[in-house]
């Protein structure tokens, strides 16, 4: 069950309190070290300042393992939107991202759940493009609506940041795993993705089944600029995956399938998300 942080009451932040990380210093991914991120999902819950951790605590109940992954405040409507990785005992599917809505109509109120959560991203080869992705997207575009979300894993070399990534793709792939370490799991490879993987292409299944048959062989490193590395990945599916450097590590921000020596990208080419440092 998930840790109940003290209660918090709902007030508008400003756009400077709930902004995402700002510029690193210029250094390619493969050159320096950052200051170290979070070793765990567990330890970057316990850190970030989620203000619907309790409320969402509240209305899952006890035996159920969910993780905050983003929240999007409306200040139009007095709510904030969260992105909830979650696995519930029994349910089907076992493991999924869960878009959730809170509001307090007064800044005295207590936050509380409302509406059914709805299915957010895609994990799987098949599913379908949740409506609610959509949704989010809007609420996050409009003027003074901040958004928060950690993003980065530590990246102390490219291949222990590869194997991190095979690590957690195999273990939210075994559904024989314990329900909190694939939602521990999921948690920490979204948070090693760029925001233009996550929420503009929805790809996070495309990179689970990349990476879920083990850590492929890095054949060569060409970087891109003062904070982006571009590596070539050998395996039973070669691999084009472009790093990018911010607060709390590095994230990837591209992946591209290679066939007999030319490049394919898994899904339409995208830059770098326009929030990213």
């Amino acid at each position: 069950m998930m840790p109940r942080p003290p209660r918090r009451r709902f007030r508008p932040l400003s756009l400077a309190a709930l902004a995402l990380v700002a510029c690193s210093p210029p250094a390619p991914p493969s050159a320096q070290r950052p200051a170290a991120a979070p070793s765990s999902a567990a330890e970057e819950e316990r850190a970030t300042p989620w203000r619907t951790a309790e409320a969402l605590a509240a209305a899952l109940g006890p035996g159920v393992r969910a993780v905050p992954l983003l929240e999007v405040s409306d200040a139009l409507h007095h709510s904030i939107h969260t992105a909830v990785a979650i696995a519930r005992p029994g349910g089907a599917p076992g493991l999924q991202v869960e878009l959730w809505r809170f509001t307090a109509p007064n800044p005295e109120d207590e936050l509380r759940a409302i509406d059914e959560p709805q299915p957010l991203l895609r994990l799987r080869p098949g599913d379908p493009r949740a409506p609610a992705l959509a949704q989010l997207r809007s609420v996050a575009a409009a003027p003074g609506n901040p958004m928060l979300r950690p993003r980065g894993l530590d990246c102390a070399s490219p291949a222990a940041l590869v194997a991190r990534l095979a690590d957690a793709a195999a273990i939210i792939v075994d559904e024989s795993a314990d329900a909190k370490a694939r939602v521990d799991a999921l948690a920490e490879l979204i948070r090693g993705l760029d925001d233009a993987l996550v929420l503009d292409r929805d790809a996070t299944h495309e990179v689970i089944d990349a990476f879920a048959g083990g850590a492929p062989e890095i054949s060569t490193q060409n970087p891109l600029g003062a904070r982006r590395i571009r590596l070539l990945l050998v395996g039973s599916r070669p691999l084009e995956l472009e790093l990018t450097r911010v607060t709390d590590g590095c994230t990837v921000s591209e992946l591209r399938r290679v066939d007999q020596g030319a490049a394919g990208s898994i899904a339409p080419a995208a830059e770098p998300s326009p929030t990213a440092p």
